[in-house]
Parts: C-alpha cells; sequence; structure tokens
C-alpha cells in the first residue's frame, strides 16, 4: 500500500507490462475526477488522464 493509500501492481511479461492501481473508497486518484463513493481501479502503461479510464467496482 502506498502512503496515499491507494495498492499498486505491476503487470509484465518478459519486456512488457503495465501498471495497475486500486484506490479504496475515499482515496483520490490525483491525475483524474472520480466517484470517492466506489472502489476504483485504473491500468495501463501511463497515469490516467481521463475519468473515462477509471473502472468502478458494481454490485
Amino acid at each position: 500500500m502506498r502512503s496515499d493509500g491507494h495498492i499498486d501492481f505491476s503487470v509484465s511479461s518478459g519486456p512488457t507490462g503495465y501498471g495497475m492501481s486500486v484506490y479504496p473508497i475515499g482515496i483520490t486518484i490525483k491525475w483524474v475526477d472520480s466517484d470517492l463513493s466506489k472502489n476504483r481501479i485504473v491500468a495501463g502503461q501511463s497515469a490516467p488522464n481521463s475519468s473515462e479510464q477509471v473502472f468502478y467496482k458494481t454490485d
């Protein structure tokens, strides 16, 4: 867990890969607006630059 409360993972296969981050309820994603009342996931080779790149846990 990072000091700001989110969890990072690295996904790789040989020389390629991407990062994935889990943002629990209440933790802000620095680069985009998102719904702080839900758990969120972002994934890719760079930080998200749009709220459309944030995925939400659904019930």
